[in-house]
């Protein structure tokens, strides 16, 4: 990929920087200097969604919700985490491709708390907040 840090990185940082659909990495090394290395990809028709957990009987920030997003009859899953690298951890988010999918069916997050928001039909290439639904 031509990425040289290896030795002296101790972060790589998967984030889409551009809001652009696709994923970027940002690298530190030692001293704490960054590299951006930007995603050039054609997209040629593909599509993505984004989706941030947002907590209120959970935590704000949606660490350990579990989304899965159905397009095209495919379901897809990603747990939100924090940290994941030695000094640094991917953004509070999921991201997902959607291949040539332009409309997702269903996007389900389960928060920690056990609630549970569902959406339809909702259109791709954007990002989508979800709030925790409060019995």
């Amino acid at each position: 990929a031509g990425i040289d840090h290896v030795g002296n990185s101790r972060a790589l940082v998967p984030l889409d920087l551009e809001s652009d659909g696709d994923v970027d990495f940002l690298v530190f090394d030692v001293l704490g200097a960054a590299t951006v290395y930007e995603n050039v990809s054609p997209r040629r028709g593909r599509h993505y969604l984004t989706v941030e957990a947002r907590g209120t009987v959970s935590n704000r920030n949606g660490i350990g919700a579990k989304v899965f997003v159905t397009a095209n009859g495919r379901t897809q899953t990603h747990e939100i985490t924090a940290g994941g690298s030695f000094y640094a951890g991917p953004p509070l988010e999921a991201h997902f491709g959607l291949g040539r999918a332009s409309r997702v069916d269903e996007v389900r997050v389960v928060f920690p708390s056990g609630a549970e928001a569902r959406l339809f039909n909702l259109a791709a290439d954007r990002r989508l907040v979800v709030v925790e639904p409060i019995d």
